[in-house]
This record gives C-alpha cells, structure tokens and sequence, in this order.
C-alpha cells in the first residue's frame, strides 16, 4: 500500500512540475506556435506577384511595397464574393476589391490584372500556374498573410518548381493583432487555431 502511495506521490509531483514548466514558458511556446507557421521569404525582382484573396488591406499594402521596385506588375487573385461588400450591393469578387485597392495606392492600372479565380489556396495555386504558363513566367511571388506562408510552401513550391518556376512567398504582417501576442486579441487566436487546423487538412487532403 505504502509503496503505491510513493510511485502516486511521484507521478503527481512530475505532472505538477510539468505543469509549472508549461506556465513558465508559456508565452515562449505560443511565440513558437505562430513562428512555426511564418515561412516568408526575402524579396527579390520576380516576373510579378499574386496577391491571394482574403484579408486584402494587409496583402495589399505589403504588394504596394514591393511594386516596382521588385515586381514589374501583380495579379490578384479569388473568386468569393466580398460580403460585407455584398451588404452594400456591391458584387465584387476578393480579387476585384484587393485590385481597386491596389490602383488607390497608386499601382498603375496597366500593371494590375485579376484572375478572379478559385474558393481556395489549392484551387488558386492551380490557376496561377496555368497563368503563370500562359504568360512564361520563370520566377513569380505569391503574397499572403504571414501566418499562411507554410502552408503556402507546401501548396505551391513542388508543383511550380516542376513546372520549372521559382516561386518567392511573401509574408503580409497582421494588422489586427500582435504576431508576438496573437493569442490577446481575437483575430490573432482565430488566424492561428484555424491554420493549424488547415495544415492538418491539407495534409490529409493534399
């Protein structure tokens, strides 16, 4: 009896401290979490870059850095209807409002085209490559939010890279939260719970 109080007493005191560590370390471990996910790369002059649909301010704004300097014209991309857009009776497409903001930050409008294209980041993956073929385009950047970049490597870099283009992922920094605090606001906790659960489904799925 005494003895299997002992090993309970162990068991309790190691599960504790884990415990402790686990709070200790806490804020390392979720900066970590989110870490894992930003796999951006470092700009160089490509062909042109797409700009994926969805949280177009910040996508937008980081293209607007890059043009001209390093890409000589962008394309955007995503065929889902805006809806709070929709609210208001206006039908445009993600790509339709990421280009208007694109030409208000002062993009020239023979460099913007859109590929009003695909409900997901593999179905916008297929169409950029058939564009990007069409177009003979050797080295493009493909930007969206920073916490979507891993999965974007996953999604993208083997099939362009066998069809012979470079591909350069760019990272967009939230505009709603903290990267190094994502879990205080809500955004930044939604963003990164639902990308750990998309690599797992697009693991499974891709």
């Amino acid at each position: 009896m005494k003895k299997g109080v002992k090993k309970w007493g162990i068991r309790m005191v190691i599960f504790l401290s884990l415990l402790l560590l686990l709070f200790v370390l806490r804020t390392s471990i979720l900066q970590a979490a989110a870490a894992f996910l930003a796999r951006t790369d470092p700009p160089i002059k490509a062909d042109a870059a797409f700009v994926l649909s969805g949280a177009a301010m910040e996508r937008t704004l980081r293209a607007l850095e890059l043009y001209p300097e390093y890409v000589p014209e962008v394309i955007t991309t995503g065929e889902m209807i805006s809806q709070a857009l929709l609210a208001l009776g206006h039908q445009y497409t993600g790509a339709e409002v990421m280009r208007d903001a694109l030409l208000s930050g002062g993009v020239d409008s023979a460099d913007v085209h859109i590929l009003p294209k695909g409900t997901s980041t593999f179905e916008e993956s297929e169409e950029i490559l058939g564009y990007c073929l069409a177009q003979g385009f050797k080295r493009i950047m493909i930007i969206s939010s920073l916490h979507h970049t891993r999965r974007i490597h996953g999604v993208f870099r083997e099939k362009f890279r066998d069809a012979g283009i470079e591909i350069i992922i760019i990272g967009a920094a939230p505009l709603t939260y903290s990267p190094d605090q994502w879990w205080q606001q809500e955004d930044g906790l939604i963003m990164v719970t639902n990308e750990y659960l998309k690599l797992v489904y697009y693991w499974w799925r891709y």
